[in-house]
């Protein structure tokens, strides 16, 4: 028993003093027995220790040395470093406040057509049209092609007017809203909201502590009003014979029994009826009622360097460019088309026109469309003429195209 302590005592002795080399490989306690034995074992003396075995490595040693969270690493380096994070993270914040929603405009993607699309096309459109002739389409010559893109700019801007007017409704013997000394509201304090952006429409709300109780102006607190259509006799005329009290031949009328009136049937012979201001109460309740206009202003520019019928572009499909909305949109300084920047300056100049005491801009909206638009001149024996295409669907709007010689029928005897 002896002889084995010694064995254990000098074997934790030669533990201490010659730790394992690197090659030689040491049993690792599982997490669970770890945590057990956690408490009652300290941390071995040899892991303050440099590993033997390291020196021989250099790169390792290189590697720790330039790392960056070294103390003993060159302050120059971690500086330098730091600074140029620094730099970068700048330059990637100001690239990205430059890069707003409002100019990020989408290059055109559309491709124009060659001759023998166009022709395709118009085959295409001629098949629909009896009176047209079909051989024509395929015959004729294309003098000139001329294709251009036009764009479309709009400016929409969506408003809110709001105005108080005094309404009245006949009193029902309901609980009272009154005005409360001291109390105001502003015009703008009373909520409401559209139901759709960019909606035209009209609410109105009625405006609390604003309920008062007056004589009714229509019947002066009598509840009664003289009949319009006897003007308060009670007595009409006879509809019967119109008034004349006969029918033929000197026969009574069988309605009025020759008397020439009838009574009244709207009032029923009381020369007066019950006042509809009031429902025959006699009181009106006033009170202030609030008008919210929503308006949509709409600022349109077609930008074309040629002649174009704008009916035709108006309605035409086109690639969406832009399609920006805020609060307060700021004009388009990036386009490539100078003109669409000029006017949109301009419209947002004028749109910022519409804000007032009673009115203000609750959102605006860039659209900006690329149309493609191709003009073509043709010659089919001796006719001349053109004709246009447009839009991405391929539509053609022509008004001297060959038609069909249309003769009469033979008479027929």
């Amino acid at each position: 028993m002896e002889t084995k302590r010694q064995a254990t005592t000098t074997r934790k002795w030669k533990w201490k003093e010659n730790p394992p080399p690197l090659s030689i490989p040491v049993k690792v306690p599982s997490p669970a027995l770890r945590h057990k034995n956690r408490v009652k074992h300290e941390a071995p003396e040899h892991f303050d220790k440099p590993l033997p075995g390291l020196e021989a490595q250099p790169c390792i040693l290189e590697g720790r040395r330039n790392h960056p969270l070294q103390s003993n690493s060159d302050p120059s380096l971690s500086s330098s470093s730091a600074s140029q994070s620094g730099s970068t993270a700048k330059k990637c914040k100001c690239e990205k406040a430059n890069k707003t929603p409002r100019e990020i405009i989408l290059p055109v993607r559309y491709t124009f057509l060659s001759e023998q699309q166009i022709r395709e096309v118009l085959v295409k459109w001629v098949s629909n049209k009896p009176s047209f002739l079909k051989s024509a389409a395929r015959q004729m010559t294309f003098t000139c092609v001329n294709s251009i893109i036009v764009y479309i700019y709009r400016l929409e801007t969506f408003s809110e007017t709001r105005s108080v007017y005094l309404q009245q409704e006949p009193y029902e013997d309901c609980v009272l809203d009154k005005p409360i000394k001291g109390w105001h509201m502003s015009l703008w304090d009373i909520p409401t909201a559209p139901s759709h952006m960019f909606t035209n429409e009209v609410k109105k709300v009625r405006i609390p502590h604003t309920d008062q109780i007056k004589t009714c102006l229509e019947c002066h607190g009598t509840k009664w009003v003289p009949c319009s259509e006897c003007q308060s006799s009670g007595r009409v005329r006879c509809p019967a014979c119109q008034g004349c009290g006969t029918i033929r031949f000197g026969i009574p009328c069988l309605v009025c029994h020759g008397k020439q009136l009838v009574i009244c049937m709207q009032c029923k012979g009381e020369a007066k009826m019950f006042c509809t201001l009031c429902n025959g109460r006699g009181l009106t309740c006033y009170f202030q009622e609030l008008k919210a206009e929503f308006k949509s202003t709409v600022h349109e520019h077609v930008s074309t360097r040629v002649e174009v019928p704008r009916h035709l572009v108006a309605t035409a499909t086109g690639e969406i460019l832009l399609d920006y909305n805020d609060k307060l949109v700021t004009p388009i300084t990036t386009f490539s088309e100078v003109d669409i920047n000029r006017v949109s300056r301009m419209f947002v100049r004028i749109s910022k026109t519409i804000a007032g005491p009673a009115c203000r801009i609750l959102r605006q909206r860039h659209h900006l469309k690329a149309v493609p638009f191709t003009t073509v001149y043709f010659r089919w024996r001796t006719h001349v003429g053109h004709f246009y295409l447009y839009g991405i669907e391929e539509s053609i709007h022509c008004t001297d195209y060959p038609q069909k010689n249309t003769t009469c029928l033979p008479i027929c005897f």
